[in-house]
């Protein structure tokens, strides 16, 4: 049920607060129907009840004089009679030893526990002189399965409606991805005033959650924000480790910047961007899954831009991180790194792992932060 509410239902809470009032409408007119009908039956009931105890003591009154007699031919004449009457199935007619002295019975078929039976004594001066028992079927308008049906109705509405309140309160809907819109140019000009002089090298890592559609569309407000706040606090621990700044946030984006007057700042976004996804692997209760490349920033790009331009080439991949192919080369890193082409033309190629001393101290540094220990410095590529 709560799967079927997750993905049938809008995700913008307004849709979820009109569903929530129409299935509390429906459920309240059930309630309403089913105690103004199970009052009404009550009535019938009681009215057919009051009928059969009045028309078992007036039969009774109608035979007496027969049993009396003991005219058993009077008595099966008079059952015959009775039983032509609307609603009456059967009469059985006992002397005052509870022998049977006249029955008849009517000719149509009953379902089990459908007859109700009524019983009177038969006087006469007085004193008892036998018994009269009476079979009659209730009237057509008492059905108590109805109220039965009623009842379960409005119960699983109101199960449906503690679902989806429950929903509606838990689940916050997604936030709207901007990433395609420009930025403001107050915000453009504060980065461009943050990058530092030319002569600085400067290299980007954008992280990518691969399944924030998942995250949304399977968990409630509640784990989704644990997932969320753990991927962050893991994210905040690495990037410090290495002098990343966080210069760009999307839903499931997020764009790192690693600034120096040397070369240094390469191995820092290969080291940030491996211990985070192997960070996140190892973590148990994570189920979130990254995406890294690492790339040159390109100066006339914003960093929405960036961001957007590198998503598309992420789309499919899990727990990958990639570094741009002109990279490789610049800085000599072919006999440091495991790699894979992907695409000749994709200008960028898969990160398998370090290699040598480099994979040593990476699994290292990893237990360190697992345990959130000092830092170890990277080792020169």
């Amino acid at each position: 049920m709560l799967t079927f509410f997750t993905l049938y239902l809008p995700t913008h809470p307004r849709y979820r607060c009109f569903i929530l009032c129409i299935i509390f409408a429906l459920s309240l007119l059930c309630v309403v129907a089913y105690l103004t009908h199970k009052d009404s039956q009550e009535n019938t009931q009681y009215m057919a009840r009051l009928y059969g105890e009045t028309l078992v003591k007036l039969a009774a009154e109608q035979v007496s004089a027969s049993v009396f007699h003991k005219d058993s031919i009077s008595l099966q004449a008079i059952a015959r009679y009775i039983t032509d009457q609307n609603m009456i199935t059967s009469v059985i007619i006992y002397d005052i030893s509870d022998s049977i002295m006249a029955q008849a019975s009517d000719a149509t078929p009953l379902q089990r526990g459908q007859e109700q039976r009524y019983k009177s004594l038969i006087n006469s001066g007085g004193n008892r002189i036998g018994s009269i028992t009476l079979g009659i079927i209730p009237s057509e308008n008492i059905h108590p399965q109805s109220n039965i049906l009623l009842a379960i109705i409005a119960l699983l509405l109101l199960a449906v409606m503690m679902i989806t309140y429950i929903k509606y309160r838990t689940t916050i809907s997604k936030p709207k991805d901007n990433t395609e819109d420009p930025l403001p140019p107050s915000v453009v000009e504060t980065m461009t005033q943050e990058k530092v002089n030319d002569g600085a090298v400067e290299i980007s890592l954008l992280l990518q959650i691969s399944n924030i559609d998942f995250l949304y569309q399977y968990l409630n407000g509640e784990l989704r924000s644990q997932q969320l706040d753990k991927f962050d606090d893991h994210l905040q621990q690495v990037a410090a480790l290495y002098n990343g700044k966080i210069i760009a946030a999307a839903v499931d984006s997020f764009l790192l910047l690693f600034t120096d007057q040397s070369d240094r700042c390469i191995q820092q976004a290969l080291y940030c961007g491996e211990l985070i996804l192997k960070l996140n692997q190892q973590t148990e209760e994570s189920i979130i899954t990254l995406n890294g490349f690492i790339q040159q920033p390109q100066k006339n790009l914003t960093h929405s831009s960036m961001i957007s331009t590198v998503r598309k080439s992420l789309l499919g991949k899990k727990n990958q991180c990639f570094i741009e192919s002109s990279l490789i080369k610049s800085y000599e890193l072919e006999e440091k790194l495991e790699l894979e082409e992907i695409q000749k033309t994709s200008g960028a190629m898969l990160i398998k792992g370090f290699t040598g001393s480099d994979a040593t101290l990476l699994e290292d540094q990893l237990k360190l932060l697992k345990h959130n220990t000092k830092r170890t410095e990277p080792k020169d590529l």
